[in-house]
């Protein structure tokens, strides 16, 4: 970086925000008020992402959680002036960069899990008004946008301080996430055959449950629908 002396406002603004961001404290060490305001932004952001992402956080080694939050801190273009996008470019930076401490092989996958529940409250969706006929088969259904059918290759929704798996499971975890018309989110476990018809109906809406189920048979080696 370059430490000469800036001319302009958005030099200043630069430099300024350069150093509060950089890993380094050699900087700014001459400097207890830059330095008390890289501590209490630092100290915020962390609040931030230990809030949403509180097992992430709880199974990884304290050094290991501040260096990801240090290092996004640092190395992540945060672009945007809303605090509720902050999780999503975390999760992002996990799934994107690579990192020089040795994390656990389900962290990117159980963040994504945690930051779903974040995601799902703050969605701006509305529900329409239910309309079921007496032929459910029949009818045109698509899914709801506030119903998130996921799958993961480690069992996410069990993972903690007690449970930390090494490999994935043989069989994925299949989760259906929602949010109620009371604005509750719910975690259901799924199965890989529900997750299908709930993909092919994000991917197809406007279909009838008929077709659902008759395009997606002879692709799970079912003979009848």
């Amino acid at each position: 970086m370059n430490d000469s002396p800036p001319t302009r406002l958005s030099h200043w603004q630069a430099y300024l925000t350069g150093q509060i961001r950089a890993t380094g404290d050699a900087n700014i060490a001459d400097n207890p008020r830059l330095a008390c305001y890289r501590e209490l932004c630092r100290h915020n952001l962390e609040s931030f992402l230990a809030n949403t992402f509180p097992i992430c956080k709880n199974i990884l080694p304290g050094p290991d959680w501040s260096y990801l939050v240090q290092h996004f801190f640092a190395e992540s273009p945060l672009t945007t002036p809303y605090f509720a996008k902050i999780p999503e470019a975390f999760l992002a930076y996990l799934q994107n960069t690579s990192h020089s401490i040795a994390m656990p092989p389900f962290l990117v996958e159980l963040a994504h899990y945690e930051w779903v529940e974040m995601a799902l409250t703050l969605a701006q969706h509305e529900l329409p008004a239910p309309s079921l006929g007496d032929d459910l088969l029949q009818q045109p259904v698509q899914l709801s946008p506030l119903a998130w059918p996921l799958i993961y290759r480690f069992p996410v929704q069990r993972i903690g301080r007690s449970f930390q798996p090494d490999t994935p499971l043989e069989e994925p975890t299949c989760l259906l996430v929602y949010r109620d018309r009371a604005d509750q989110v719910h975690f259901n476990l799924s199965n890989p055959l529900t997750y299908r018809l709930l993909t092919w109906l994000e991917q197809h809406p406007g279909t009838t449950l008929a077709k659902a189920l008759h395009d997606i048979a002879p692709q799970l080696d079912r003979h009848s629908p």
